[in-house]
């Protein structure tokens, strides 16, 4: 694996391990500013303390086929 393949945290720039379980992304461009999109990733207590505990979002068509 490279280097550049590697996800740090934007917050504490800890380096993430094979999997990076738990970890989030963020889409923090602005549109109709920024060039190109920009992604920030979190490692799980840094994208906790900033954006809150991780919940699962429910898809909406297994609500509506039960």
């Amino acid at each position: 694996m490279r280097e550049t393949d590697r996800l740090f945290c934007w917050e504490c720039l800890t380096l993430a391990g094979e999997g990076a379980r738990g970890w989030r992304a963020y889409r923090c461009d602005v549109p109709g500013e920024d060039p190109e999109p920009i992604v920030r990733f979190y490692c799980p207590p840094c994208s906790e303390r900033e954006f809150g505990p991780f919940t699962e979002v429910e898809d909406p068509a297994e609500e509506s086929a039960g």
